[in-house]
């Protein structure tokens, strides 16, 4: 299983399918390798076959709070909105203190048309993680959306104040100020 964690890292992605298969074909149940081939098939753009190998392995070990963050944006990259928001919340529920999951429940609910729900998720990652700089983003966006151009200005303004290179945050920024 190691041995296939280095070789995705190197991008040797048919190295590391064979290792984590061999991996499985000594234990099939051993859940990282189940887990790892998922998040291998996630680098590639595969998402269907990370489903699939994500949900392997919550079929062994069903409180991987990782795992079940990584099955939610696989099915969000799939369209499939309403089961990544399950696996999210399913993620909070085990571990309640990781800014991360909240923000990508946040973007299902964003999709979805909850502002109201996204926004208290964002809120919650950046009571986890004040240097968050992804929730105030998409705060901004919110707030974009829902026409309150100052706070929305501010929320940007905090994403520059943590990572001033965010070019997505200057040009949002500077869009608002070229609207007054």
């Amino acid at each position: 299983n190691n041995l296939g964690m280095v070789y995705s890292s190197q991008g040797k992605f048919p190295d590391a399918i064979r290792h984590f298969s061999a991996v499985l074909n000594i234990d099939p149940n051993y859940v990282r390798a189940h887990a790892n081939m998922g998040l291998l098939m996630a680098a590639q753009n595969n998402f269907y076959e990370a489903i699939v190998w994500y949900q392997r392995a919550l079929d062994i070990s069903p409180r991987l709070f990782g795992t079940h963050n990584n099955l939610g944006l696989a099915l969000m990259e799939t369209g499939q909105l309403d089961q990544a928001a399950i696996h999210f919340d399913r993620a909070i529920t085990l571990n309640p203190n990781s800014a991360i999951v909240y923000i990508n429940s946040a973007l299902v609910k964003m999709r979805t048309g909850q502002m109201d729900d996204a926004e208290k998720n964002l809120t919650k990652a950046i009571e986890i993680k004040p240097d968050i700089s992804e929730a105030y983003y998409y705060l901004g966006n919110i707030k974009t959306h829902q026409g309150e151009v100052q706070a929305a200005r501010d929320y940007y303004q905090k994403v520059l104040d943590y990572d001033p290179d965010n070019l997505e945050a200057h040009k949002r920024l500077s869009a608002l100020h070229t609207e007054e």
